[in-house]
């Protein structure tokens, strides 16, 4: 392993290339900042439970689903209760989230590698295009990746006691979001082959191994219904195959021209984003072999790597990939890039690591940035309508007129506006089977006149069943 000084000059340098990391992943999300009220409906749940929390309202899951926990919508209480009601909770909660992440990844990578290309590795995980961004701004799933890195972390000591909680912590990040189960893999075999020489570090590992997998049974047990979504069938692999090549990896990798708009310089945008990801190809194949190596930077490479073919095989046979936008379940790609691209950063001499990775860095860069649109135009971040709830704030006021305290909408419009007014009104989804909190429901049921929302290009309308 290489021996990384640690005088007070180095510690310095080690702070700046952090706190230069901090600045660039909030600069990433700025256009978020601006446009606080673009999250959607799954999003709103965790805020609307989180105004639940601070009346008493208990609960380990997330409202309507067996495999999210409900520990963001306790952090978004803690918010609300610190800082009031506001529609910068959820980014702020969301972010602080991330940020965590592209900490944890920068220490993981410090005992490997000099803090100048543990910087540009983690630079890397920064950037990426709007459907996988959103994922780090808006709760919930966040903070299973929160955890899972840092069980990295933990699992990168030499200490025991670390060692065993980082290998539980992985297991618990499963609790918080059954999502980061691609993850897993990578993590677990990297703790077991880092531990299997030392007796005292390997027992420790298996002891909170052990107690993580006993965790998640007990959560089970506390919450049978609502079961987890895991489903791999070799019919529904050979079915979204080609969703993954035709849909799936142009989203993600910002070639999907129908899904971005890149304006007049569409087609060069699309050439750049598909020459970035055939490198990104290559770069990876080369870890993968160099995983072979049994160099000491190989286990942790691993993570990245099995991360990454786990993500593509999960989304291939998964029945929860339908469309294009199912690309935020191959978001773990972008997140991981850091570890997988290490064996390639190590085996590279220093010219050509500095003539390729940060060109390559800024490309990837530029194409996350531009697909933001509306929310970046000409690579200027604007504010939208809908971002700051324009036509939103006239129909609550106009709701709040006519003294209406609960009504309905579709899905995707209901719970979202139900968090823009904070329950003044409430409204819950049309359909029954979508309604996530029953209370909710039966106040609406309860309503002699029961008022509909609808929305159409021209704005919202209000009228009764």
């Amino acid at each position: 392993m290489r021996k990384i000084g640690s005088s007070k000059g180095v510690m310095i340098k080690r702070l700046l290339f952090l706190a230069v990391l901090i600045a660039l992943t909030l600069a990433f999300r700025y256009p978020y900042w601006i446009n606080p009220t673009v999250f959607n409906s799954d999003h709103a749940v965790v805020g609307l439970q989180a105004l639940e929390i601070l009346k008493g309202y208990r609960s380990w899951y997330l409202w309507g689903v067996g495999y999210q926990s409900s520990f963001e919508p306790f952090l978004t209480a803690i918010y609300y209760r610190l800082f009031g009601f506001s529609h910068h909770a959820l980014a702020v909660v969301g972010i602080l989230g991330f940020v965590l992440v592209i900490i944890s990844q920068y220490f993981v990578l410090l005992r490997w590698v000099v803090p100048s290309r543990s910087f540009l590795l983690c630079c890397f995980a920064i950037p990426s295009v709007m459907s996988i961004t959103q994922i780090t701004v808006f709760p919930p799933r966040i903070y299973s990746l929160t955890f899972m890195f840092l069980a990295c972390v933990l699992l990168n000591s030499r200490t025991r006691v670390l060692i065993a909680l980082g290998a539980f912590v992985a297991f618990f990040s499963l609790y918080i979001d059954y999502y980061v189960i691609q993850l897993l893999p990578g993590v677990f075999f990297w703790g077991y082959f880092e531990n299997k020489k030392n007796k005292d570090t390997f027992r420790a590992f298996g002891l909170g191994s052990g107690l993580g997998v006993l965790f998640l049974i007990l959560c089970r047990l506390l919450r049978p219904e609502g079961g987890v979504p895991l489903a791999f069938s070799p019919k529904i692999f050979l079915k979204n195959v080609p969703l993954l090549w035709n849909e799936g990896l142009p989203a993600l990798f910002g070639y999907h021209s129908s899904l971005y708009n890149f304006g007049s310089l569409s087609n060069q945008w699309v050439w750049m984003a598909k020459v970035t990801a055939i490198i990104f190809l290559v770069l990876g194949i080369f870890s993968a072999i160099r995983l072979m190596s049994q160099r000491q930077y190989s286990h942790l490479a691993m993570v990245g790597v099995l991360g990454t073919v786990v993500s593509l095989l999960g989304f291939s046979g998964s029945s929860m990939a339908s469309d294009v936008h199912s690309v935020r379940y191959l978001g773990v790609i972008c997140w991981l890039l850091p570890f997988t691209l290490l064996p390639v950063v190590q085996e590279m001499k220093a010219k050509f690591f500095w003539g390729l990775f940060p060109a390559l860095l800024i490309v990837w860069t530029l194409i996350g940035w531009n697909s933001y649109f509306p929310l970046v135009k000409n690579l200027r971040p604007v504010r939208t309508a809908q971002g700051n709830a324009e036509s939103e704030t006239l129909l609550i006021e106009e709701l709040r007129k006519q003294k209406v305290e609960v009504a309905a909408a579709d899905y995707w419009t209901s719970y979202r506006l139900s968090l823009l007014s904070f329950n003044r009104p409430i409204i819950v989804p049309n359909e029954e089977g979508r309604n996530r909190f029953w209370p909710y429901w039966d106040s609406f049921q309860s309503q002699a006149n029961k008022i509909r929302i609808s929305e159409n290009p021209e704005g919202f309308k209000i009228s009764q069943f």
